[in-house]
C-alpha cells in the first residue's frame, strides 16, 4: 500500500504539527512534524517502522525509519532522520546526521541508505553511503549525497510550508519510500 494519495499537508494531524513549527519553535516541535511526516509517508501496512532515537553508539538519530525484510522478518535501516530547530546550522547538523547514521547503519549486505534533515519547516534529503562518496560536498560530509529531482539544485533546502514546495517534498518522500535502497555511486 502505498502512502495516502493526498499531500501532506491535506492530512489533519501533519498539517498542524507543520503549523506549530516556526523560527522560534524548540526542537521537540520539529520533532513531532518529522514524527508526522513519517508516519504519513512510510505506514506500518508497508513494511516501515518509526523508531525514536536509538542509541547504537555514541551518536544518535533523532528517528530512523526501518524497513521490513520479509525474506527473513527483520528489519534493516532505510533512513536516518534528524530534525533540528530553525536557527541551528545546516552544515553542523548535516555532520551530526552523518555520524549519526556512520555509527549506526545496519542495511546489511548494503553500505547505504536515505538520510533526511529537518531544520524547523525545512527539509533537505540525502542518500547516505558508507564508503565516500567522491562528489562534491562541503568538508565532513563525504559520505551525503544530496538528492533533488531532475533539473533542482540538489544542496536547496525545501519548504515544508511553501505552496510551491509541497509537491516537489511529497514527489522526495514517495521516491524514498518506495525505492529499496539509494543506487551505488
Amino acid at each position: 500500500m502505498p502512502p495516502p494519495n493526498g499531500l501532506y499537508p491535506s492530512h489533519p494531524t501533519v498539517n498542524a504539527a507543520i503549523n506549530q513549527v516556526d523560527n522560534e519553535s524548540p526542537e521537540y516541535l520539529t520533532k513531532a512534524l518529522g514524527t508526522a511526516l513519517l508516519s504519513y509517508y512510510f505506514p506500518l501496512d508497508d513494511g516501515f517502522l518509526i523508531a525514536p532515537e536509538q542509541s547504537r553508539g555514541d551518536n544518535r538519530p533523532d528517528l530512523l525509519v526501518l524497513k521490513l525484510i520479509r525474506q527473513t522478518g527483520g528489519f534493516r535501516d532505510h533512513a536516518f532522520v534528524e530534525c533540528k530547530k530553525s536557527t541551528d546550522p545546516w552544515l553542523a547538523s548535516m555532520e551530526q546526521l552523518s555520524n549519526a547514521a556512520a555509527d549506526h547503519i545496519n542495511a546489511s549486505p548494503f553500505d547505504r541508505c536515505f538520510a533526511i534533515l529537518i531544520l524547523g519547516y525545512e527539509i533537505k534529503f540525502f542518500e547516505y553511503h558508507a564508503c565516500e562518496w567522491r562528489g562534491s560536498v562541503p568538508d565532513n560530509h563525504n559520505h551525503l549525497v544530496p538528492l533533488a529531482p531532475p533539473g533542482y539544485d540538489r544542496w536547496k533546502a525545501w519548504n515544508l510550508k511553501d505552496d510551491d514546495h509541497v509537491g516537489i517534498i511529497d514527489g522526495m518522500f514517495r521516491y524514498i519510500a518506495a525505492s529499496d535502497m539509494p543506487p551505488e555511486r
